[in-house]
């Protein structure tokens, strides 16, 4: 072959691919994109130039939502926050409408169940539209549609006219607060005669100024925040009568919050009706049903709202521990050291296997189930068994110059198997009880320690289970 013959078959080549390329391959795109938008019942109409839709709704009513910047409104039968992702979803809905089948020789519209006023009108970029839905068809999975005042009929999948069968209730948003979380700055819970106020400092925590000056549960009121942000109604009540009214003679918890502008948002819960509550804003005359079980495990008083955390510290971060046990006169009766050693933990007396690891990882960031005292003055201290503490329990962390960093210093005092064990940190007059069943998994006394946490003991229980003598 020569090189006039090779360039020319070069050439050849080249040109076959393109045309494979562009018309084949291409080209079967692009036709599949026409036949596709052939098939459209609105083919000129993108989701996001739709300016308005009225739509007879599946409860008998006539709404109407509008656009308005990225959001939607609710002109009527009543002016309200439309639904964002319902009403983008009608948006997309009419404009993806396919239909399979257009009707050359159409019968009467009644035939059809086509003869009544449309179901969905819209208007985009000035032009307003509107269409029909009218029967299923006899086979069932699709159904009549008219358009262009009934001139034109098609059938459709039923799936396709679906998104249109809403009631008033799914067009409204749902949500019963509107704010911006890192804009409030105060809050107020109220419970009957028990109220906890708590503000946001400039480093971003939360401080409880009423009914006491103490730190916050930080945890505790962002998770608040997020449950009356995200707060969204089952239903609404646009004009309660004297029972629903009734329930909030005495509502059960009142909540307001504060933004940095000055603007307010309180909420009124009333009592339960049914699995059902309903829930009162100020400033709107609707009522917003909601299900209990959204607002029951919002903090129900003053202490769940305040900083709980006893075990200030991180099982991963330590590295030693100390245990001290004492005597009703103050006096030493035991002391337990523990080293990590290359992740394993060496303590003197040697603890069984396992209880180390887990008294620590108990301890670390619990969290109190009450307070006991504000400022205990000694005698209580004395009285709950914390001066001179029944246990003290330090934890270090990390070698710093020469010595070990203090991540937390617990002392533990009276036990009491309805309110828990007395505690507090080294140096604090706060008195707060821990939960009691953690005294399976922390030593509590010196006859605790020896029966149920020393290696001894573990020795001794085995030989016990072998039936071997003691």
């Amino acid at each position: 072959m020569n090189q006039r013959s090779t360039i020319l078959l070069v050439i050849v080549t080249a040109l076959v691919g393109a045309f494979v390329y562009f018309y084949e391959i291409r080209g079967a795109t692009d036709r599949d994109s026409e036949e596709e938008r052939k098939a459209l019942l609105f083919a000129d109409v993108a989701a996001d130039g739709i300016d308005w839709i009225e739509l007879f709704t599946s409860d008998g009513l006539n709404a109407r939502i509008e656009r308005e910047g990225e959001s939607w409104r609710l002109v009527n039968p009543l002016i309200y926050k439309a639904d964002s992702v319902a009403s983008d979803g009608l948006a997309r809905a009419i404009a993806t409408l396919k239909f399979g089948r257009q009707f050359a020789n159409p019968e009467t519209l009644e035939i059809y169940g086509l003869d009544k006023n449309p179901s969905v009108r819209f208007g985009s970029k000035g032009q307003e539209y509107a269409f029909t839905i009218g029967d299923e068809t006899p086979l069932g999975d699709s159904t009549y549609l008219s358009s262009e005042g009934g001139q034109k009929v098609f059938s459709a999948k039923t799936f396709e006219v679906s998104p249109f069968e809403k009631s008033l209730s799914e067009l409204r948003d749902r949500s019963v607060l509107f704010f911006e979380r890192d804009d409030v700055t105060e809050i107020s819970v109220r419970w009957g005669t028990s109220e906890a106020t708590l503000f946001k400092s400039s480093d971003k925590e939360w401080n409880m100024k009423v009914p006491v000056q103490a730190r916050g549960d930080r945890n505790a009121v962002e998770s608040l925040l997020s449950q009356m942000q995200f707060l969204k109604a089952l239903d609404f009540v646009d004009e309660p009568g004297v029972a629903e009214q009734d329930t909030f003679s005495q509502p059960e918890t009142v909540i307001t919050l504060k933004e940095r502008e000055g603007r307010f948002h309180k909420l009124e819960i009333g009592r339960a009706i049914g699995d059902r509550r309903l829930v009162n804003v100020e400033g709107k005359t609707t009522l917003f049903s909601v299900r209990s079980d959204l607002v029951d495990d919002l903090p129900q008083d003053v202490v769940s709202l305040r900083f709980r955390e006893v075990g200030r510290f991180s099982a991963v971060e330590a590295k030693a521990f100390k245990l001290d046990f004492h005597n009703a006169n103050g006096s030493l009766d035991l002391s337990v050291f523990g080293n990590r050693d290359e992740g394993n933990w060496v303590t003197d007396p040697k603890m069984a296997p396992g209880k180390a690891s887990r008294f620590l990882s108990s301890l670390a960031g619990v969290v109190a189930i009450d307070i006991d005292e504000e400022k205990a003055t000694d005698e209580t201290l004395y009285t709950l068994g914390l001066l001179p503490p029944k246990v003290s329990i330090t934890i270090q962390g990390d070698m710093s110059e020469g010595k070990r960093e203090v991540l937390a210093n617990v002392e533990l005092g009276v036990v009491d198997a309805d309110r828990g064990i007395a505690a507090r940190i080294q140096g604090e007059r706060t008195v707060y009880r821990l939960h009691y069943d953690l005294a399976e998994d922390i030593p509590i006394s010196p006859e605790a320690f020896r029966n149920r946490f020393s290696h001894q003991s573990e020795e001794d229980k085995n030989e016990d289970d072998s039936g071997e003598d003691l």
